[in-house]
């Protein structure tokens, strides 16, 4: 079996194995709205000896992620695909052995993907990342509160492109794992009036946009079934959510719910006094899987409370440049010094898998014992200072 990066002649071939592996007719709009959408992926693909006879596939998704902060370079996978053929027989290992190593010398931090696995995404190094809580608010359970700004419905005539990009900026930058937008250009294809779906900005009492929310309206047969599913909510502090919330009780003689998700560090029972008699649902779920690629880089960009230092044992079965035993000197405020020693006793060692979650902060300390990758061999307390968790949270697809 032969697994490289496939040449610009053979993208056409990629398109068509995904169709194939998952039964998608790909018509020939579709082929083109495809072909536009991933130009600028990188393909890798497996093949058999033949190097003619393409059996997997994935593309390679290049973003700019907010990371402690700052930007920084990550790949979403996407499109994973095999023949049902030649499934069981290793095509995505191929992919992934020769793609990550090519991820690390590209400079990322990251990659991320959207599972239909756990289990065999951790087979290369990837590992259990971001959440999100999934609400369902009874749109009678919201107080009627004095209105604190004003909404425009945007349309092909107002679209308030400059206005949505900074929000979003904003907003994505609070969070490890957010997308960062290069633009906002997609709220030039809003059309309320064909499409249903229906994008309001916010503004606060000084008149800047502090919230944006895009839902449609969801009918079914009976009253209680008819709801409002809120495709994409940003907002920029609890009193700017607290506002989109009070437009959605609005509906409330028309429809019973609302339904969106939130970061789950976001405590919205803070702001909803009624959680009672079914009021409010609330669902955990899962969602993009992440994996550590450059874990030096990882470990310099950090944010530590205290100084302090300790050594790190990180075993990686893909890159190797992450193996190896680091010293870690911790610089509140600033860069971390990392430097890579021959030898010596490791105050942590653990795989890539769980050194993942650690550093997209899903997981700290705190939580040693229940992570089977990670054996403490001594209690440094600048471990503690360096991995915390903290919020996390994405809403790009790939």
């Amino acid at each position: 079996m032969i697994s490289r990066m496939i040449r610009p002649d053979e993208k056409g071939r990629c398109d068509e194995l995904f169709s194939i592996a998952f039964d998608i007719p790909m018509t020939r709009e579709a082929y083109e709205h495809r072909k536009e959408i991933r130009d600028s992926c990188l393909r890798y693909a497996s093949f058999l000896d033949d190097d003619s006879t393409m059996i997997s596939k994935f593309v390679l998704n290049p973003y700019t992620m907010t990371y402690e902060g700052a930007p920084s370079l990550m790949f979403g996978v996407g499109g994973v695909s095999t023949l049902p053929a030649y499934r069981h027989m290793g095509g995505i290992r191929g992919c992934f052995e020769v793609a990550l190593p090519e991820m690390y010398r590209s400079g990322a931090a990251f990659s991320m993907l959207y599972p239909f696995s756990h289990a065999f995404y951790r087979k290369f190094g990837y590992e259990l990342g971001l959440t999100c809580a999934e609400w369902t608010v009874r749109l009678q359970s919201i107080p009627r509160l004095a209105k604190t700004g004003s909404c425009t419905l945007l349309d092909p005539d107002h679209t308030m492109e400059v206005d949505v990009l900074s929000l979003c900026h904003l907003f994505e930058n609070r969070f490890n794992g957010m997308v960062i937008s290069r633009d906002a250009g997609w709220v030039r294809k809003t059309n309320p009036y064909t499409d249903r779906q229906y994008t309001y900005l916010f503004r606060g009492p000084n008149g800047l946009p502090w919230a944006l929310a895009a839902f449609t309206p969801m009918t079914g047969p009976e009253q209680a079934s008819r709801w409002l599913n809120c495709t994409r909510l940003i907002f920029t502090s609890p009193q700017s959510l607290m506002d989109v919330l009070q437009f959605f009780s609005g509906y409330a003689s028309d429809y019973a719910c609302v339904r969106f998700r939130l970061p789950e560090s976001v405590p919205l029972s803070g702001i909803l006094p009624e959680f009672s008699l079914n009021s409010v649902e609330v669902r955990h779920a899962e969602t993009a899987m992440v994996r550590a690629i450059n874990a030096a880089y990882i470990l310099e960009h950090m944010r530590a409370y205290h100084d302090g230092q300790f050594t790190l044992e990180l075993h990686d079965d893909l890159i190797p440049e992450n193996n190896g035993l680091f010293s870690v000197t911790l610089c509140p405020g600033g860069t971390n010094h990392v430097t890579r020693l021959k030898d010596g006793k490791p105050d942590l060692q653990t795989d890539i898998q769980t050194f993942s979650r650690l550093a997209i902060r899903r997981n700290g300390m705190e939580q040693a014992p229940w992570l089977p990758g990670m054996h403490l061999m001594h209690d440094a307390p600048a471990l503690r200072s360096l991995f915390y968790a903290s919020p996390g949270y994405i809403t790009e697809s790939f």
